[in-house]
């Protein structure tokens, strides 16, 4: 299937204790095409583009649901330039974008291909319904306290 978006991003930790992202070391890509599996959905993989000394880094592959699934800027981040893949299920995946931020002051300010990013995303989840989405995306910030996606460390753990 052909791409529908395609951009470098890192993944990125969030500690519920202080609520700061941080994001991993690691340089990856997301590619958003059309589902497979289901017309009118999206399927979203991460994979790291680069080897890394402890080994395997497992890939991440989300299916996007319009309309139940949200990509909001994490506007509070210092570390630089935060998304969080927001699920109706309160799961949450935290995204760092790794081009180089020309032009911009802070390390979270986005940039014109960022914008362009999230963009994108808000085109393709949306579920039809413009003018609530319009003001959920001009207002969203990332709940901090809602859970977040488990670490492979937890899952391996049970």
């Amino acid at each position: 299937m052909t791409e529908i978006l395609k951009f470098r991003a890192g993944v990125a930790d969030f500690d519920e204790s202080s609520n700061i992202c941080s994001p991993k070391p690691i340089k990856g890509e997301i590619v958003v095409k059309p589902s497979e599996e289901a017309e009118g959905f999206y399927d979203l993989e991460w994979n790291a583009t680069e080897k890394v000394a402890s080994g395997n880094v497992e890939p991440i592959e989300l299916i996007l649901i319009p309309g139940t699934t949200k990509w909001v800027h994490v506007k509070s981040s210092k570390n630089g330039r935060i998304f969080c893949l927001v699920f109706s299920s309160d799961e949450k995946y935290f995204f760092w974008l790794q081009d180089k931020n020309q032009g911009c002051s802070s390390l979270n300010e986005l940039s014109t291909a960022d914008k362009a990013i999230a963009d994108k995303f808000d085109e393709l989840l949306d579920a039809g319904d413009e003018e609530e989405d319009q003001q959920v995306s001009e207002d969203a910030d990332v709940d901090m306290d809602a859970p977040t996606q488990p670490s492979p460390e937890q899952t391996s753990n049970q």
